[in-house]
C-alpha cells in the first residue's frame, strides 16, 4: 500500500492531462470558453467591427433549452431492488430507497440535474462528485452524503482515450481554494505552520475562470489537486490532496468500490473523454446569420432614408431642413436646383437566407417548429406526433442522463455502506398494549427510529438493481389509480389499499391501519370462539330456593329476582 505520496509527480500528471486537452485538435479550453459565450449570448467578443453594429441573432440558446427540457424531467427517481428478491432484504431495500431519495433531495439533485444537463450541451461533458461531509448531520446521523457539480476543465482522466469512469487508473480533480484555507488544511493535517507558508504559495494556474483576478481577495489563491485511484491490493478507492509543491492530505483509503465521481458527454468522440458539444457544430451558422445581419442592418441605416442634392453655389449659406427657415440662394429660385435621391432597396435575399440559415440549424440540431411550437395549431394530432418525431434524436442524450442518475444511486449506497455505520434510521418498532376489548396483549408497529448497521449492505450491493426515470415512471396518479381499480375489483382488500397509497395521501394512514388490525383481530377471535348458549346466571342457595319458579334469560335483572321472591312460598319457620 503507498504510505506517501510526491507532490511533484501528481502536477506533473496534471500537466501531462491538461496538456493533452489543448493538443486535441482545437484547444479544448479555449472551444468550452467560446461555447459559452456563444450560449450566454457574447458573440461578438475580440470582433473588430468598426462602424458595424453588433447584433446578436441568439438561434442556439433556445435550442439548447428546448434540449434539457426533453432531456430533463421535473423529477427523476432512482428505485433500488434485489435481483434475488429475498424477504430478508425487502426492509433494508426500503430504507435504501428512502435514505437515496433523501440525499438527492438534500442535494437539490433535480435542480442540479437541469444544470449537469446544460453543461453537456454547451461544454460537451458534465460531471457529479459526490462525497461524505463528516461536518453535517445530527447527533442521531452523524455525517451527511452531498452531490456536487464540476466543470469538465477540472477533471482530469488518468486515460484521456477512455470515458469510462471505472475504467481509470486515477482521476485528478482540480479546484481553486484561498491560500489561507490551503495552509491551514495542510497545518491540520500536521505540517508545521512555517513550512506550510514556505511550500503553499499562490499562483496563476487559470484555465478559464477569472478567479485570480478578483481584487476581493488580492489574487492568493492555489490550485488544489484532489487525486483519486484504485489499490490494486485492496481493491478500494483512495485518495490524496496536495499543491504544486505540498501534501495536503496523505493518501487515505475511503473504502468505496467505485470512484464517487459520475460523467456524462453529449456526443462521445473516439479516442477522447471529453464529448462533443451541441453548440459547437453550430457556432460558424451562428457567426454568419450574426454578421449578415449587421450588414443588413448597417445598409439600412445608411441607405434607407431619402438623400438631398443641392447646387453648392446656389447656395452659399448651406442647406437647411429647419421649418419656416429662409434660405438665401443665389440665382433663379424657378430653376432646379436641388433633388431627392433614394438608393436602390436592398435584395430580398438577404433575409430570406437569414431566416433560411436559422431555420436549417434548428432542424439540424432537432429543433424545428413544430417541436417548439411556431406553429398554428390547426391539426392538435399531427403537431403532437411531430413533436415526438422531433424528440427521439434527444433519445440517446436522456439514456445518457438516466445513466448518470443511476450511476449516482450506487455511489451513495456505496458511501453509506462504508461511512454511515449504526445510525438511527426511520422504520417501524414493534410495541405491546392490552386490548381494551379482550383484555390480551397485543403487538402493533408505530414509526419511530431505529438502529440500522449500514455494513450489512457489504453482500446486498452486489445483487442490486437500480431503475431511473421521470416522476410519470412511478407516477402518484397513476399508482393511486391502479389501486382504486384493484380495490373495486376485489383484488386487494382495504387494508392492502392504505398499505400501498403514496405516503401523504390519506393523513393519519397509521392509526387507521392500527385500529383496522384491531378489529380483524377482534373478528377473528369472536370466529373461533365456540358458538354456545349464554351461561345461565348461578341460582342463589337459600331456603325454599327450590320452590322458586324459573324465569327467561331477559328477566333475570334485579327487578325480575325481586318479582320472583315476592311470588315464592317461604318454608315456616
Amino acid at each position: 500500500m503507498p504510505k506517501e505520496i510526491n507532490a511533484r509527480k501528481v502536477w506533473m500528471e496534471y500537466d501531462r492531462l491538461r496538456a493533452a486537452c489543448v493538443s486535441f485538435g482545437n484547444d479544448f479550453f479555449e472551444v468550452v470558453k467560446q461555447n459559452e459565450d456563444f450560449f450566454v449570448g457574447n458573440q461578438w467578443k475580440g470582433a473588430e467591427t468598426g462602424e458595424l453594429d453588433k447584433p446578436v441573432i441568439n438561434i442556439l440558446k433556445r435550442v439548447v433549452l428546448y434540449a434539457i427540457s426533453q432531456v430533463v424531467s421535473d423529477r427523476i427517481t432512482a428505485s433500488v431492488k434485489d435481483f434475488g428478491e429475498l424477504d430478508q432484504n425487502k426492509e433494508a431495500i426500503k430504507m435504501i430507497n428512502a435514505e437515496i431519495e433523501r440525499v438527492m433531495e438534500n442535494s437539490k439533485l433535480a435542480s442540479l440535474s437541469r444544470d449537469i444537463v446544460e453543461s453537456a450541451a454547451v461544454d460537451g461533458d458534465a460531471c457529479l462528485h459526490v462525497y461524505f461531509d463528516t461536518r453535517a448531520g445530527t447527533a442521531d446521523a452523524p455525517g451527511e452524503i452531498k452531490v456536487e457539480r464540476l466543470e469538465n476543465v477540472d477533471v482530469f482522466f488518468g486515460n484521456a482515450e477512455r470515458w469510462e469512469v471505472e475504467k481509470q487508473p486515477f482521476i485528478i480533480i482540480r479546484h481553486r481554494e484561498m491560500l489561507e484555507d490551503a495552509r491551514e488544511e495542510a497545518i491540520t493535517e500536521g505540517m508545521p505552520e512555517a513550512k506550510a507558508k514556505e511550500l503553499i504559495t499562490s499562483d496563476d494556474d487559470k484555465l478559464n475562470a477569472v478567479e485570480d483576478d478578483n481584487p476581493d481577495d488580492g489574487g492568493k489563491r492555489v490550485t488544489v489537486l484532489l487525486r483519486y485511484w484504485r489499490e490494486r491490493e485492496t481493491g478500494t478507492i483512495w485518495y490524496s490532496k496536495s499543491t504544486q509543491n505540498a501534501v495536503l492530505k496523505e493518501p487515505t483509503d475511503t473504502g468505496y468500490r467505485l470512484y464517487p465521481l459520475a460523467w456524462m458527454s453529449w456526443e462521445h468522440i473516439k479516442g477522447n473523454y471529453h464529448g462533443q458539444a451541441m453548440v459547437t457544430g453550430a457556432i460558424a451558422n451562428q457567426k454568419f446569420v450574426n454578421k449578415l445581419f449587421a450588414l443588413a442592418m448597417h445598409h439600412v441605416k445608411t441607405m434607407a432614408f431619402p438623400k438631398i442634392f443641392y447646387n453648392e453655389s446656389s447656395f452659399p449659406g448651406g442647406w437647411t431642413n429647419r421649418v419656416g427657415a429662409a434660405i438665401a440662394i443665389t440665382g433663379n429660385p424657378s430653376e432646379a436646383i436641388s433633388t431627392g435621391f433614394r438608393a436602390p432597396e436592398m435584395s430580398p435575399q438577404v433575409i430570406q437566407l437569414i431566416d433560411r440559415i436559422i431555420d436549417i440549424t434548428r432542424d439540424t440540431l432537432g429543433a424545428s417548429d413544430a417541436a417548439l411550437g411556431n406553429v398554428r395549431a390547426d391539426n392538435t394530432s399531427a403537431i403532437i406526433a411531430v413533436q415526438k418525431a422531433s424528440a427521439a434524436p434527444l433519445e440517446l442524450q436522456r439514456q445518457g442522463y438516466y445513466a448518470l442518475i443511476e450511476e449516482i444511486a450506487r455511489i451513495i449506497v456505496d458511501i453509506m455502506r462504508t461511512d454511515y455505520g449504526v445510525r438511527m434510521v426511520p422504520g417501524e418498532k414493534q410495541v405491546q398494549a392490552m386490548d381494551p376489548a379482550t383484555g390480551m396483549p397485543t403487538t402493533s408497529s408505530v414509526n419511530a427510529l431505529v438502529p440500522f448497521d449500514f455494513a450489512a449492505l457489504e453482500e446486498l450491493d452486489f445483487s442490486m438493481n437500480v431503475d431511473v426515470g421521470p416522476a410519470t415512471y412511478w407516477s402518484e396518479l397513476t399508482q393511486t389509480a391502479t389501486l382504486e381499480n384493484l380495490l373495486k375489483s376485489g383484488v386487494i382488500t382495504p387494508k392492502q389499499f392504505l398499505e400501498n397509497l403514496p405516503a401523504g395521501y390519506v393523513p393519519g394512514r397509521d392509526e387507521i391501519l392500527r385500529e383496522m388490525e384491531e378489529q380483524m383481530a377482534a373478528q377473528a377471535q369472536m370466529q373461533v370462539a365456540p358458538s354456545m348458549p349464554p351461561a345461565q346466571p348461578e341460582m342463589p342457595t337459600y331456603p325454599g330456593a327450590e320452590t322458586m319458579p324459573r324465569m327467561p334469560p331477559e328477566r333475570m335483572g334485579l327487578q325480575g329476582l325481586m318479582e320472583g321472591m315476592q311470588n315464592a312460598e317461604l318454608p315456616a319457620m
